[in-house]
């Protein structure tokens, strides 16, 4: 199959990169490209639902918003 996508998706290492959100206690980073990062968490996400993510890696994070 063909892939449909823009830009190529990269695996992330979960020791290196965190992801927070709020109300949730774990999420992670199952993959990140230039349009979008896809997240597992342990809540239940509604789809065109904004919400607000912070992603850190060591000392610098930077708080972005997800559909």
């Amino acid at each position: 199959m063909k892939e449909k996508r823009k830009n190529k998706r990269f695996k992330v290492d979960a020791s290196k990169i965190q992801a927070k959100m709020i109300l949730s206690r774990k999420t992670d980073i199952v993959d990140i490209s230039l349009d979008g990062v896809a997240l597992q968490t342990d809540r239940r996400l509604e789809i065109g639902r904004e919400y607000p993510i912070q992603l850190a890696y060591g000392v610098k994070s930077i708080s972005v918003k997800g559909l």
